[in-house]
């Protein structure tokens, strides 16, 4: 799919009408940055979401932006999956600063969003504001072995972590 911006604004202005929806895939359909910002300020029509997809989007930083400014609308969100995106590490660490609203999500796809050291540190350093978190995927990023070992000791430090997925790095 393609959706444009007008196509992601025709779907905000009518989400509201699905106050009881819990699972939104808009994954593989190209949004820009100005679609996903679109998309993101309709989080609040959305309280019921639990699980969300945007994966293989072109999200980039200015979307990752209006996400982090926007996720704390979704309370109940349990399952978000961004992975296939363009974040980078600045994308990475703006979604980062949103974690602390971000306490039911238990599964978190990062995977294939050129993520290196610089955003994977800070994101070992703020994924223990994510307390319900037993999933975590960051293979398909460009994660060197400090980070790895960072990824060691975060998820013993924490130790709810199930899974964590660090291949192709």
């Amino acid at each position: 799919n393609n959706m444009s911006v007008s196509g992601a604004k025709s779907f905000a202005a009518h989400v509201g009408n699905l106050s009881c929806l819990e699972n939104l895939d808009l994954s593989r359909n190209k949004l820009s940055d100005d679609a996903c910002i679109v998309i993101t300020e309709a989080f609040h029509k959305m309280r019921s979401i639990q699980r969300l997809h945007l994966d293989d989007n072109n999200m980039s930083v200015s979307g990752a932006k209006s996400f982090a400014a926007y996720v704390g609308h979704l309370v109940y969100l349990e399952d978000l999956d961004l992975s296939s995106n363009k974040l980078s590490d600045d994308g990475v660490i703006l979604i980062t600063e949103a974690f602390h609203k971000m306490k039911s999500v238990r599964h978190l796809d990062l995977s294939d969003n050129d993520i290196s050291d610089r955003g994977g540190t800070v994101l070992m350093t703020e994924i223990s504001f994510l307390t319900n978190l037993h999933e975590i995927d960051l293979s398909d990023n460009k994660l060197t072995d400090a980070v790895a070992q960072l990824v060691v000791d975060t998820v013993k430090g924490i130790g709810r972590l199930w899974y964590v997925d660090l291949s192709y790095n």
